[in-house]
């Protein structure tokens, strides 16, 4: 046999995130090549930090510092609420941040997502997969 893993039941919730973490440490050994040989080719260097810039001009900061704010607290709402009132406020905080409208319909449109959305995940995971969720 080629891979044989051992499931303890205490830990198997760490076999996952090592099986991404492996995929993830090999597509960034790939890109990593495939820039070297780019930049061979091309006679540039591999880290050009002339000019660079992190962010693109114009980038929106209401949405991006929208988003981790309302990451960290769907963390502390989960530990309060549950899984599925937190994402469902999360959910919608998100769709309305990133809305540009923001009219009647839309609003209701963003709480239809964030509910049937929630309530999908929940259904799978929760009682199909039977996942303990936070």
């Amino acid at each position: 046999k080629l891979v044989k893993l051992k499931i303890i039941n205490s830990t198997s919730h760490w076999v996952m995130p090592r099986i991404v973490m492996v995929i993830l440490v090999i597509l960034l050994i790939i890109i990593a090549v495939q820039r070297m040989i780019s930049c061979k080719k091309t006679g540039t260097p591999f880290i050009n930090l002339k000019n660079y810039r992190f962010f693109m001009p114009g980038w929106d900061k209401v949405k991006l510092l929208g988003s981790i704010l309302t990451f960290i607290v769907y963390i502390y709402l989960m530990e309060f609420l549950t899984f599925l009132p937190a994402s469902i406020i999360s959910i919608f905080l998100l769709n309305v941040l990133f809305d540009n409208e923001r009219t009647k319909k839309s609003m209701i449109t963003s709480g239809v997502i964030s509910v049937g959305f929630s309530i999908f995940i929940w259904l799978v995971f929760g009682v199909l997969f039977r996942i303990t969720l936070p």
